[in-house]
């Protein structure tokens, strides 16, 4: 929905069959039937100045042509430029610069490393073979600016009218208009791709609309520039209409946070950029289409006000197309989960504090289990499979809170006392349901024995001592040694 295809499929054509044929021959010549049938479509649609076909037929005859010899590439985009300079009519240069554009960019990143670390060579001409990544980048960026030369002329052609060249999903054209909406949003995909490094933005950047609007882009990076403005100029045009704009400046937002200097996935690049979401939701607030912007939003916003926001939102649009987004949001808000902490060792007589990080969960129990003492080096814990036979509870602790939901909080819930030398394990349990299977829960070693060892040439010894005084173990003590590596 919130990206526009152009369709680089071919018609799909059938054989015209006698009445006797019941089966559907193989025709091997297809793609040269393809760019017979382009071109003659293609001198039609001039004669006729339909910009429509012309698109059509180019498209055609790029796709049959390379299907049959890959490197002809140069013949496609020969032609392609040829058209495009008999051209009178603005919208169809600019979907003939896009396409362009889009062609050239796509042989650059295909082999990138090639161009980038190649001189740029005196008199390169029209042979791409021979460029250097700085002037594929050069081109590139020249045909995107010149598929916006006129403006104008792009916003007053609604998109929907192009269904014959350009794909759109049921609700592509509520946010992305006009013809102007198409062409801005393929160069802005066609120079995101021109980089494969961040642009290293100031925080600064990510703003309000209302300052980004009088910025200034001075960035040694022509592209970086380029899209900055490209935003602005997509923005400035449709300040009045609820669905592109929040669209566009979801689109900038993002942008923006994933080129930061600082990591995106700091907690201030969070924080702000949720904020500026904020700000634009309740700008639109009025709008069904403000949904979208509680969908971008990411972690920054405290659950209790994002669950108030997504509630509310629901309330007043049951029937928004795209609601599904936030009822997965709030089911993954209001989502129940429980894990437990503590130590792994205890001295018979002690309690074992336990701490306890709660997501949703008002009711719950802390079970002790005594479990089967099973000595392994690097297990990660106790497995309780469907096919585990867990006797009963030594001890139950339950545990209730009074926060709303949706609510997380992680703290010492609980402390139980073990008495019996042995091996345990606390599982945490929502009111109502069962022991969780297929996951590991740290073992609990309850004893008085506590074991270090020394070594010097062949020699070792080993320490048993009282874990809660640290006095030396006192009767007989057996030692076993065991082989770590298995």
């Amino acid at each position: 929905m919130r990206r526009l295809l152009f369709i680089f499929t071919l018609f799909t054509t059938f054989m015209t069959l006698s009445a006797a044929t019941t089966t559907q021959q193989p025709d091997f010549a297809f793609p040269t039937k393809v760019i017979s049938k382009s071109l003659a479509d293609l001198d039609k649609a001039i004669d006729t100045g339909n910009g429509k076909l012309i698109v059509r037929s180019l498209i055609d005859y790029d796709l049959a042509q390379c299907s049959i010899d890959p490197d002809s590439m140069k013949v496609v985009l020969d032609k392609i430029k040829a058209v495009t300079e008999q051209q009178s009519d603005p919208r169809t240069k600019a979907l003939l610069n896009t396409l362009l554009a889009g062609t050239y960019s796509a042989i650059y990143t295909s082999q990138r490393w090639i161009y980038d670390n190649r001189d740029i060579p005196a008199a390169p001409g029209n042979d791409y073979k021979l460029w250097s990544g700085q002037q594929f980048r050069d081109t590139i960026i020249s045909l995107t600016e010149s598929s916006l030369a006129d403006a104008d002329a792009l916003k007053s052609a609604p998109l929907k009218d192009y269904a014959s060249i350009i794909l759109t999903g049921d609700h592509t054209c509520e946010f992305y208009p006009t013809l102007y909406d198409f062409v801005t949003l393929r160069a802005i995909t066609t120079l995101k791709g021109l980089s494969y490094q961040n642009y290293m933005f100031s925080i600064n950047l990510l703003c309000h609309y209302d300052v980004y609007e009088s910025m200034r882009f001075n960035y040694t990076s022509p592209v970086a520039a380029h899209i900055l403005s490209l935003y602005r100029d997509a923005l400035e045009f449709h300040k009045h209409d609820a669905a592109p704009f929040i669209m566009y400046d979801i689109d900038r937002i993002d942008f923006i946070n994933d080129n930061l200097y600082t990591p995106g996935d700091s907690e201030d690049a969070l924080k702000k950029k949720d904020e500026l979401l904020l700000d634009l939701y309740n700008r639109f607030s009025a709008s069904p289409y403000s949904a979208e912007a509680l969908i971008a939003m990411g972690s920054g916003m405290p659950d209790s006000k994002m669950y108030d926001l997504i509630t509310k939102r629901l309330a007043a649009n049951p029937r928004y197309f795209n609601n599904g987004c936030l009822k997965n949001r709030l089911l993954s808000l209001t989502e129940k989960s429980l894990d437990a902490e503590y130590n792994n060792t205890v001295v018979p007589g002690d309690s074992l504090r336990i701490k306890v990080t709660n997501f949703n969960t008002r009711d719950y129990e802390l079970r002790l289990y005594r479990i089967p003492y099973v000595w392994k080096y690097g297990s990660s814990g106790y497995q309780i499979t469907k096919s585990t036979q867990l006797s009963a509870p030594v001890k139950t602790v339950r545990v209730t809170e009074t926060d709303s939901i949706p609510f997380k909080k992680s703290d010492y819930a609980a402390a139980i006392q073990i008495t019996q030398p042995g091996c345990y394990i606390i599982v945490p349990v929502i009111s109502g349901q069962q022991v969780e299977t297929g996951r590991y829960y740290p073992a609990v070693h309850c004893t008085d024995l506590s074991i270090q060892t020394a070594a010097f040439n062949d020699n070792r010894w080993a320490y048993v001592t009282n874990p809660a005084t640290g006095r030396p173990a006192t009767g007989q003590v057996k030692i076993s040694v065991m082989n770590g590596n298995g």
